[in-house]
């Protein structure tokens, strides 16, 4: 289970605990702080012979839009306009609750429909999940400002784009993906052949972002999302701009392997011998395998770190407990 330090800022995850306001009697708040600052990431699984994923479509934003089309309901719209759907995926049904509220933005909401959130544990668990997982359509949050009031189980989240950014950043990301994929995929093609191709493509059409890294490296404490290069810490710096981190590779991996039919997962955790990275694990052929589009790109041989089994990734990567849920971690091997 994630760690819970009361006493030191030296571990991944902190959580401090604070009088919310100066009257007695008043609510109690909790500060959900992240000390580790060189990435976020997000992971996304649907395969359902390997994992009980739960995946729904996002409807509620685009009520509006909806009315505007001219749209007889959501399934016209959405059959239309694909490129403002998209989809939570999730291991709990907390977890799918936070990432809808997420990929919303809604800045305030409450979990009190789920008594298991009072834990402090399970209600990190669900919400790093739930932050990981779907991110590539959320666009980054500052989880160590998040406040939760114990009291009505009430989230505040702090988001690292405004509600158009975002809109815009799930539109583009999607309307990219099917673009990118109509040019390196073709029918025939097996699971393997399609996640060769994704791998590929991200390691011949961007660069990583070395001024991005040097920035998150520099952050102020208290901050994981830097202002300037937001969007090469999510699949819209690796796809749309062809820049990015390796936070940005691993979910522009994920995008187009979950849009071409792919289980794929963001994993993040340490690269041995530097520091905190994210990469992939993908589900072709009947087996998962793991790959780091981020390094195969860097090295210049694409197929360094692709295809490679838990034990021979090992060697190279050390992963954490942070992008899924706890009961989930040996699910995708």
């Amino acid at each position: 289970m994630k760690r819970i330090l009361a006493a030191t800022f030296a571990m991944f995850l902190l959580i401090s605990v604070f009088a919310g306001f100066s009257e007695p009697n008043r609510n109690w708040a909790v500060s959900l702080r992240r000390a580790s600052q060189a990435y976020a990431g997000a992971i996304s699984a649907e395969n359902s012979e390997t994992a009980d994923i739960l995946e729904i479509p996002v409807y509620e934003r685009y009520a509006e839009s909806l009315d505007a089309a001219g749209a007889s309901d959501e399934t016209e719209y959405i059959s239309s306009h694909d490129y403002v759907m998209t989809n939570i995926y999730a291991n709990s049904p907390m977890s799918e609750y936070i990432a809808l509220q997420l990929v919303n933005r809604s800045e305030e909401f409450s979990l009190k429909d789920f008594p298991e959130a009072a834990d402090i544990p399970a209600l990190l668990d669900a919400l790093t999940e739930a932050y990981y997982q779907n991110n590539a359509n959320i666009g980054g949050v500052e989880l160590n400002q998040i406040m939760c009031d114990f009291n009505t189980l009430t989230l505040q989240i702090p988001y690292a784009l405004s509600a158009d950014e975002q809109r815009l950043l799930q539109e583009d990301i999607a309307i990219e993906a099917g673009s990118v994929l109509s040019r390196i995929t073709t029918l025939g093609m097996s699971d393997y052949q399609k996640a060769e191709a994704i791998n590929n493509y991200l390691c011949e059409s961007s660069v990583y972002d070395i001024d991005a890294k040097a920035d998150l490296l520099n952050l102020p404490s208290g901050k994981i999302i830097s202002d300037t290069y937001k969007y090469s810490q999510t699949a819209y710096g690796v796809l749309i701009n062809h820049r990015g981190v390796c936070q940005s590779y691993a979910e522009a991996f994920k995008v187009l392997a979950n849009r071409a039919g792919l289980s794929s997962i963001v994993v993040t955790g340490v690269l041995n011998g530097t520091g905190p990275h994210a990469w992939n694990r993908v589900y072709a052929d009947g087996r998962w395998f793991t790959l780091d589009a981020t390094n195969n790109g860097v090295t210049g041989d694409t197929n360094k770190f692709f295809n490679l089994s838990a034990e021979a990734a090992a060697e190279y990567f050390t992963e954490d407990d942070r992008y899924i849920l706890d009961s989930a971690l040996g699910l995708f091997r």
